[in-house]
């Protein structure tokens, strides 16, 4: 069980840390979303007052609050989102493909890598891996248990 709390505790703070500062970029400006290394057509728009740097930060920032509410509903019995087994293994996916994409871009373009896209591709690669042991626990693990095979959760 000890695993399935630190799995929920990662997956749970990393979306709702990331939801945060997603959601205050557009109070902050466009010095925010240039160290969020934010594409420059987003810099821009902050820049210039346009609504495509603040709309873009919100959407992202609703998305992540609401991959946070999945994390919940894993762990959490009381609460259940619908299409929770899907949801949970799609995002997943995605942040393990987040996580693990810089090592292409690193090699393979000019794109200059600093210590925030490190940092960030490791959160993003933990968070996919805690989805992926969420997913586990909510999907695979009760099913194996029922088979007769003993699994730590």
């Amino acid at each position: 069980m000890l695993k399935i709390r630190i799995a929920f505790s990662l997956a749970c703070s990393i979306t709702l840390f990331g939801s945060i500062i997603h959601l205050v970029a557009p109070f902050i400006g466009e010095y925010w979303y240039s160290f969020m290394r934010a594409p420059s057509i987003i810099v821009l728009s902050s820049a210039n007052g346009t609504l495509l740097a603040p709309i873009s930060a919100v959407c992202i920032g609703i998305a992540m609050f609401v991959c946070s509410m999945y994390a919940v509903s894993a762990y959490k019995d009381s609460l259940i989102l619908p299409a929770q087994t899907p949801i949970l293994l799609v995002v997943s996916i995605l942040f393990l493909t987040r996580g693990l994409i810089i090592a292409p871009v690193y090699f393979l373009t000019t794109y200059s890598i600093n210590a925030f896209d490190l940092t960030s591709s490791v959160l993003w690669f933990i968070t996919g891996a805690s989805f992926l042991q969420l997913f586990c626990h909510k999907n695979l693990y009760p099913v194996m248990r029922k088979k007769g095979k003993n699994i730590e959760s």
